[in-house]
């Protein structure tokens, strides 16, 4: 239901986003890109965009429930939050899908400070130490030799704003 329901989302020009998200939307959509994104990577970072997005009447009967703590952990102050999870294969562009939602994250926080729906800090959770030097390409620190850029994922005009976000790499363990 929720491919369906994206789908025809997209087809009618993502109703709902913001004036940022939209930007971005059609830059990783546009012709002629030199580093081309593959489908499943697009619908990925879509699907999260529509689920937090997407006009009501698109999510209509679609509900994700928040993961909430216990009621000591409630009672100490702390609040559920939504978990959304992209399945995809081996070699599918995992890392590039992270950056596109990050950026997303980071550069809609910045242009909106009081939007609860986004985050100008990201938090990357990852399994071993191999791993984590690879993310380190995620961070937007690294400008012009980060993963936004060299895979063109935001648009160099953006780049100073995504450079107020954080993205926090660690590894699993440390939890």
């Amino acid at each position: 239901r929720i491919r369906e329901r994206v789908k025809a989302w997209r087809d009618q020009g993502y109703p709902g986003v913001t004036r940022t998200t939209h930007e971005l939307l059609e830059h990783w959509r546009r012709d002629g890109r030199e580093v081309r994104l593959f489908f499943a990577q697009r619908e990925a970072v879509e699907t999260i965009i529509f689920l937090t997005e997407a006009r009501a009447d698109f999510r209509q009967g679609i509900a994700i429930p928040r993961d909430e703590p216990s009621d000591d952990k409630k009672a100490e102050g702390c609040s559920g939050f939504v978990r959304f999870a992209c399945k995809m294969a081996t070699g599918s562009g995992k890392t590039t899908v992270m950056a596109m939602l990050a950026a997303w994250s980071i550069l809609n926080k910045v242009n909106d400070k009081s939007d609860g729906r986004f985050s100008e800090v990201v938090l990357v959770v990852c399994p071993n130490v191999t791993i984590r030097n690879r993310l380190e390409e995620l961070k937007p620190e690294h400008g012009e030799a980060s993963v936004y850029r060299t895979r063109d994922l935001v648009p160099p005009h953006l780049m100073p704003h995504l450079s107020q976000g954080r993205v926090l790499v660690t590894n699993w363990h440390v939890f």
